[in-house]
C-alpha cells in the first residue's frame, strides 16, 4: 500500500531534517548576481516572436540559389517589402528576413510580422508560412533547497517500476533545452551525442540595445559542444534548466550519490537550443529534426543507433497554435505550420515528443509545441496529487505528472529535486542539487517513464504508449478526465502490451503493427497491411501479395499509388517496386518481394546491385533508368545497355572532376576502379581534395531527385 500524501509529506519533512541538518535548513539564499554593465533587470519576457523574420515553404523544385532568388523576388512583390534569404531549412522550408517599416514599436512590429505571415500564406506558390517564435523554458523560478527525499518519484511508483527495469544502456533519450552540465556528479557516464544549435545571432526585440534572444553566451555559434554556459548572461541568474531536466530523466541511481533519475541506463542526447532569454523556434525545431535523423545543414548527422526514441522539450510559447496550414484557430492564436510539419515528420519515425504544457495558469490554453497533435502533452500536479494552479491545461493534455507546488504550499520541499549547478545551491558545501517547480519538471518524469516502457516493449507507438499511461494512471484532483502518472503500472503494462493497429495505419516498422499485419512501404509512406494465405483472406478490392518474410499481405489490387507492386522487370532493378521491396525473378517473371532491396541510395558507391536501393549498380555507383528524363550532370543516358528506358551511366571524371556539377556530387574512385560522380566524401587524388563528412540520406534523396523520376516512393 502506498503512503498517503499527508504521510509522504511528513516523512519528507523528517527526512529533510535528518539529512540536511540545522545549518543546511537555515542557510540563506545567495545574493543575486549583479547585472553586467549596460544590461537591465530582466529579458523582454513578453516578447512573442522575432519581428521581421518568417519561415516560408516554396513550391517543389525551388531548391537552388537561382530558383530561390527568383521565387523570393516574387514573394517580396506579394508582401510589398524586401525579402532576404537567411538560409534554407530542412523539409523544404526557407528562413527569411522581411524588412519592416522603420520606427515601429516592438508590439507593432510583432503584429506587422503576423500580418506578413498571413499575407505570405496567400501568395502564389507558398505552401506554408510561420513566424519565428520565441520559446522559453517552462519552469517557474523559485529559491532552491536541497534534500535527499524525492516525493515525486515515490508518488509515481518508481521503486516498483525499477523492479521491472532500470533502463538499458544501449538506448538514448533526447533533451532539447539550455544544454547540460556534463561534469555533474550524478550525470557521470551519461553523456551521449550532442550539438549546440544556438546560432549566436542576438536580436534586440525591445530596442534597448541589449540582445534579448539568440545570444549563445559561449563565445561562438553552432558547434559540437552542448555544455550549458548559463542562460542568465549577466541579466538574471542562470537557470541551468537543461541540467535539472536531464537529472530527472536519467540521473545516476543506486550509486550512493545525490539524487536518482527515472532511467539509470540510457545515454543522453543533448540538443542545446535555448540561450540567453530563451530560444528560437528555428533552432529548437532543427534540434528536434537532428535527433529524428533528418538532415540539418552544417550539422553532422546522428548515427541510427544514437537516435533517441524519446525527446523531452520543457519549453513553449502561448503565442502560437501548432497546426497544419489552414486549420481554424479556436482562440485566435496564429497557426504555426512549420513546427507542426517538423513534429509530424519526426513522430513519423517512431519518436515520442514529450512537451511541457506551460506555466501560465489553468485557464490559459496549452502552449506550443505541446499543442501539436504529435506531442505527448504533460501538465503538472503537486505533492497532494492535484493539478497545480500554474499549469496550462486543456483537451490536448495527455497525462499529468509531478511538477511541484512550492508557491502554494510555501515549502521548497514541495518542488522537484534534481541536478543543477553548484552556484544555485543554498547549502553549505555547494551541493549541486535544487528543488524547482513547473511543467518543465513534470515532462521529464514522463519522458523517463516512456523510455523505460520502450525498453521493455520497443514496438510501442505514440498511440499505444499514451493509452497505457492513461489507462494505468491515478485519479488527479481538478484534472477533469486526465490521469496522474503511475510509472510502476505503466511499465508493467508495457511489458505485456500488444500493439493494436488497423490495416492502413501508418507505421515505422513491422513491430509497430498488430501481430496479424506487416509494415509495408507504399506510395506516400509505410502502412500496416493484413497478412494473408490466399486471396480469400483479403477484401474484394485487394490481392494477396507475396513478401519475403511473414507470408503474404493484402494489398490494393493493381499496384500504383497506394498499392504494392506485384510484377516488375528485373532488368530495371527494383525501380518498378515500392520502397522496402525489391524485384526478384520467380517462375520466369519478376516479382516485388519485401526486404531484398539494398540500403544505400542513388549516387552512393556500390560493389554490386544488391547494395543499392534501386537495384542498379553501374561502374561502382548506384543509379537509375533514364525514363525519358535528363540524367544528373556527369551521367549519360545509354539506351543500348539493355535496361528498358535506358540507364543513367556515370561518365569518367578522371580528367575533369568539374563535370559532377556540385549538388552534393563529387568525383570519387569507385569499387569498379573508375572515377565517377558520387554522393559522399571525395577520394579523388588529383584536382579534388577530400571532403569533410559523408552526406546522409537526405543528400542521397536530393541526388535521387536530380538523377531521374521513378515510381518508387522515397523516404528519407
Amino acid at each position: 500500500m502506498r503512503p498517503s500524501p499527508a504521510v509522504t509529506a511528513l516523512v519528507a519533512a523528517l527526512a529533510f531534517a535528518a539529512l540536511a541538518g540545522p545549518a543546511a535548513a537555515s542557510s540563506a539564499s545567495p545574493a543575486p548576481a549583479s547585472p553586467a554593465p549596460g544590461s537591465r533587470a530582466g529579458f523582454a519576457r513578453d516578447a512573442r516572436l522575432i519581428a521581421g523574420r518568417l519561415i516560408v515553404k516554396p513550391p517543389a523544385g525551388v531548391d537552388d540559389d537561382a530558383s530561390r532568388g527568383k521565387w523570393l523576388a516574387g514573394l517580396a512583390r506579394a508582401l510589398g517589402a524586401p525579402v532576404t534569404l537567411r538560409r534554407p531549412l530542412a523539409l523544404g522550408w526557407l528562413h527569411v528576413d522581411v524588412k519592416l517599416p522603420a520606427g515601429l514599436a516592438r508590439r507593432a512590429a510583432e503584429d506587422a510580422t503576423l500580418r506578413l505571415v498571413e499575407r505570405a500564406k496567400k501568395a502564389p506558390g507558398v505552401r506554408g508560412a510561420a513566424a519565428e517564435w520565441i520559446l522559453r523554458a517552462s519552469r517557474t523560478p523559485d529559491d532552491p533547497l536541497f534534500a535527499d527525499f524525492m516525493w515525486h518519484l515515490q508518488a509515481i511508483g518508481m521503486p516498483e517500476a525499477w523492479d521491472v527495469t532500470v533502463g538499458r544502456t544501449g538506448n538514448r533519450v533526447g533533451v532539447v533545452d539550455t544544454g547540460t552540465l556534463f561534469g555533474h556528479e550524478d550525470l557521470q557516464g551519461r553523456r551521449g551525442p550532442e550539438y549546440d544549435f544556438v546560432r549566436n545571432d542576438p536580436v534586440d526585440v525591445d530596442g534597448d540595445g541589449v540582445g534579448d534572444i539568440g545570444n549563445a553566451n559561449d563565445g561562438d555559434g553552432r558547434d559540437g559542444d552542448a555544455t550549458d554556459p548559463g542562460d542568465g548572461c549577466g541579466v538574471v541568474d542562470s537557470s541551468f534548466h537543461g541540467t535539472h531536466v536531464a537529472g530527472t530523466i536519467l540521473g545516476n541511481g543506486d550509486n550512493g550519490v545525490g539524487i536518482s533519475g527515472v532511467n539509470w541506463g540510457a545515454k543522453l542526447v543533448t540538443g542545446r537550443a535555448l540561450g540567453c532569454g530563451g530560444g528560437s523556434s528555428v533552432d529548437i525545431n532543427e534540434a528536434v529534426l537532428w535527433m529524428g535523423g533528418f538532415r540539418v545543414d552544417g550539422v553532422p548527422p546522428l548515427a541510427v543507433a544514437d537516435r533517441p526514441r524519446v525527446i523531452n522539450l520543457s519549453l513553449g510559447t502561448t503565442g502560437a497554435l501548432c497546426a497544419a496550414d489552414g486549420t481554424p484557430s479556436p482562440d485566435g492564436r496564429p497557426i504555426d505550420p512549420y513546427t507542426f510539419e517538423v513534429f509530424r515528420a519526426v513522430a513519423g519515425e517512431g519518436v515520442l515528443l514529450v512537451v511541457a504544457t506551460g506555466n501560465n495558469g489553468n485557464r490559459v490554453p496549452v502552449a506550443s509545441p505541446a499543442n501539436c497533435e504529435d506531442a505527448v502533452a504533460v501538465a503538472a500536479f503537486g505533492p497532494e496529487r492535484a493539478l497545480t494552479g500554474y499549469s496550462n491545461f486543456g483537451p490536448e493534455v495527455d497525462i499529468v505528472a509531478p511538477g511541484g507546488d512550492i508557491d502554494r504550499l510555501q515549502d521548497p520541499r514541495a518542488g522537484v529535486l534534481s541536478t543543477t549547478d553548484a552556484r544555485r545551491s543554498q547549502f553549505e558545501g555547494g551541493l549541486p542539487y535544487a528543488f524547482e517547480q513547473g511543467t518543465s519538471m513534470a515532462a521529464p518524469h514522463v519522458a523517463g517513464v516512456l523510455s523505460l516502457m520502450l525498453d521493455v516493449n520497443p514496438n510501442l507507438t505514440r498511440a499505444s504508449a499514451v493509452a497505457l499511461l492513461q489507462s494505468t494512471g491515478d485519479a488527479c484532483t481538478s484534472c477533469q478526465d486526465k490521469k496522474a502518472l503511475r510509472a510502476d503500472l505503466a511499465v508493467v503494462a508495457a511489458a505485456s502490451a500488444e500493439v493494436t493497429t488497423d490495416p492502413g495505419d501508418s507505421c515505422a516498422g513491422t513491430g509497430f503493427c498488430s501481430a496479424d499485419q506487416r509494415c509495408i512501404y507504399v506510395e506516400g509512406g509505410a502502412v500496416c497491411l493484413l497478412v494473408c494465405a490466399a486471396a480469400d483472406d483479403c477484401a474484394a478490392d485487394q490481392d494477396c501479395v507475396a513478401v519475403q518474410e511473414g507470408g503474404n499481405v493484402c494489398a490494393p489490387s493493381g499496384g500504383g499509388s497506394g498499392g504494392v507492386e506485384t510484377e516488375c522487370d528485373v532488368r530495371r532493378g527494383h525501380m518498378d517496386c515500392d520502397v522496402g521491396t525489391g524485384c526478384v525473378e520467380q517462375d520466369g517473371q519478376g516479382a516485388c518481394v519485401e526486404g531484398v532491396d539494398g540500403s544505400i541510395g542513388v549516387g552512393a558507391l556500390c560493389e554490386g546491385a544488391a547494395d543499392c536501393s534501386t537495384g542498379l549498380c553501374d561502374r561502382g555507383v548506384c543509379t537509375v533508368p533514364c525514363d525519358d528524363e535528363p540524367c544528373q550532370a556527369g551521367y549519360d543516358c545509354d539506351q543500348d545497355v539493355g535496361v528498358p528506358g535506358g540507364l543513367c551511366r556515370p561518365a569518367s571524371c578522371a580528367d575533369d572532376p568539374g563535370i559532377c556539377g556540385g549538388d552534393d556530387f563529387e568525383c570519387s574512385y569507385s569499387p569498379a576502379a573508375r572515377y565517377v560522380c558520387s554522393v559522399g566524401p571525395s577520394n579523388y587524388q588529383g584536382v579534388c581534395g577530400a571532403q569533410p563528412g559523408a552526406k546522409d540520406a537526405l543528400g542521397a534523396l536530393a541526388a535521387l531527385l536530380l538523377l531521374g523520376r521513378r515510381r518508387r516512393a522515397r523516404g528519407r
